[in-house]
């Protein structure tokens, strides 16, 4: 017979299993990082610097950046470029990251640019041009450390102005002048440091109407490091 008058004993329950870890999506592992090679902005309060080298055709080429993040898309750079030390290219920038496309970001940089090829003698020879340009740009993250991007940029010319054996010449010119392909990668190296591999091809507007006395192209590929704080 069985005894019903004790209680059944309290039966424990089951430890539960520790929670696992969440898993990093695909979109947090690759969130792109601040850079000035690429269409990411820097952020608000974020300063950016790249250096950079290469080759223009097979002219040396050198070039500095400094930029500043005006708010979490803005930013403001000034860029200074020399090939062998005779043509110059200083540019002042404003740069928005305007949309976010998935992975992608793209962005637009309008520029305010001047060129200047001078050539020192018994008197000063120089050309030089004021011209503006506009960037439309896209980059995104193909894995937690390296970034792809993409861009291309038109130029506009101003004004020309030449000074020949002494003689001044000042003449507005107000027309397209070329376009340029850029295709490149970024890539973090330490903490501090991202490495950058980007090539160029530039190409005069004369090319696109057929004037074949006029035409040519300027490849380019330039290489550097680039550093946010």
């Amino acid at each position: 017979m069985v005894d019903v008058s004790e209680p059944p004993a309290e039966i424990a329950p089951a430890p539960l299993a520790p929670a696992a870890a969440p898993i990093a999506t695909a979109a947090r592992a690759h969130v792109p990082a601040p850079s000035l090679v690429t269409a990411a902005p820097l952020g608000a309060n974020t300063y950016g610097m790249t250096i950079g080298g290469g080759y223009t055709a097979i002219l040396p080429l050198f070039l500095v950046e400094v930029a500043y993040g005006v708010s979490r898309r803005v930013d403001l750079a000034f860029r200074y470029e020399t090939v062998s030390g005779v043509f110059h290219y200083p540019q002042l920038a404003v740069r928005w990251a305007f949309a976010d496309l998935g992975p992608w970001t793209l962005a637009t940089r309008l520029g305010a640019n001047y060129s200047l090829f001078a050539v020192k003698s018994d008197q000063l020879n120089l050309t030089s041009t004021f011209y503006l340009t506009g960037d439309l740009i896209a980059s995104r993250p193909v894995t937690a450390s390296t970034d792809f991007l993409a861009a291309v940029r038109t130029d506009f010319d101003l004004w020309e102005f030449r000074v020949v054996d002494g003689s001044r010449h000042a003449t507005g010119t107000y027309r397209f002048d070329a376009m340029s392909f850029r295709l490149g990668a970024r890539t973090q190296a330490t903490e501090d440091l991202s490495v950058y591999l980007i090539g160029a091809l530039r190409v005069p507007t004369e090319s696109f109407t057929y004037r074949a006395e006029q035409f040519y192209v300027l490849p380019t590929v330039e290489v550097g490091g680039t550093f946010v704080w």
